[in-house]
């Protein structure tokens, strides 16, 4: 019971975080502003398609190939580790595990 309780709240703060992140873009993007506090750039000018729907998709998917860089550029040295048992051309699927199975 405790775990589904931890795994409800941590969904429900991941998606609070998501959507916070996604709303600050919008608005900085936007309206110049973030929480209605201005930003202070000098000579920014606001693109106002960031505050309709459309700029909604694209910010979304602006952050998830951001999110898939992040992800794809950490994953990439853990790919290239070799263990002892295998062959030196192809890396170990359990390296990044914590060991070798062969």
């Amino acid at each position: 019971m405790i775990r589904s309780v931890l795994d409800g709240m941590g969904t429900g703060l991941g998606y609070t975080l998501a959507l916070t992140l996604m709303g600050v873009v919008r608005e900085a993007l936007g309206s110049g502003t973030v929480f209605g506090l201005p930003l202070g750039i000098p000579g920014a000018i606001p693109v106002t398609l960031f505050l309709f729907a459309p700029g909604g998709l694209f910010t979304l998917g602006c952050l998830m190939a951001a999110a898939r860089k992040v992800i794809k550029t950490g994953s990439k040295t853990s790919n290239r580790r070799k263990c002892a048992g295998c062959p030196a051309s192809e890396a170990c699927p359990m390296s990044g595990k914590g060991g070798c199975e062969r």
